[in-house]
């Protein structure tokens, strides 16, 4: 199996990171991550029948067809479900198209936005026609991925490898990194 770097991969679905930890966000019960050959095989043997057929068929017709360098499919993973995000919880393994109103290219823009806005508003999901919206002050969210932290044994709410790729960034539950 050939293994390709994340930060040399051109492709838009990268087929294996080849890291030992992958990027990924969790706000307000919202998990986040690129899309990779990896998370589609781990659906076993006969993982274009088993996995999500809208993330298998763009695997397997646009996996090389980044249009910029970067670019990447950011894809919402799932919900985790708490009172902050009630009526979203069966929504899972949707392609990411914009956070907080921003068109995104990667997690890394994501993870632009949430430095900016803090937290996700808003995400909106290819081909779904309704966009996920978490309305909360400051105070109710930094509680609910508190909760959501404990509740789901999550160590750190997101992760975010450096420049050099060779350690990351991790935030505590309920809380960011200042400047980053």
């Amino acid at each position: 199996r050939r293994v390709i770097k994340a930060a040399l991969s051109s492709s838009l679905i990268p087929e294996n990171l080849g890291v030992a930890q992958l990027e990924y966000i969790v706000d307000g019960g919202l998990v986040l991550r690129e899309l990779g050959g990896d998370y589609l095989r781990a659906a076993g043997e006969m993982w274009t029948l088993k996995s999500n057929p809208r993330l298998t068929h763009l695997y397997l017709t646009r996996a090389q067809d980044a249009k910029q360098p970067g670019d990447h499919v950011v894809i919402l993973v799932g919900v985790l479900p708490d009172a902050i995000n009630v009526g979203y919880q069966n929504f899972r393994e949707a392609v990411v198209t914009a956070v907080n109103n921003q068109p995104i290219r990667s997690l890394a823009d994501v993870f632009r936005i949430l430095d900016r806005d803090q937290h996700i508003r808003r995400l909106s999901l290819q081909g779904c026609g309704q966009d996920i919206i978490l309305e909360a002050d400051p105070t109710q969210r930094a509680a609910a991925n508190q909760r959501l932290a404990k509740t789901y044994r999550i160590p750190a709410m997101q992760y975010q490898r450096s420049a050099n790729q060779t350690s990351g960034r991790k935030a505590a539950p309920g809380e960011r990194e200042p400047g980053k």
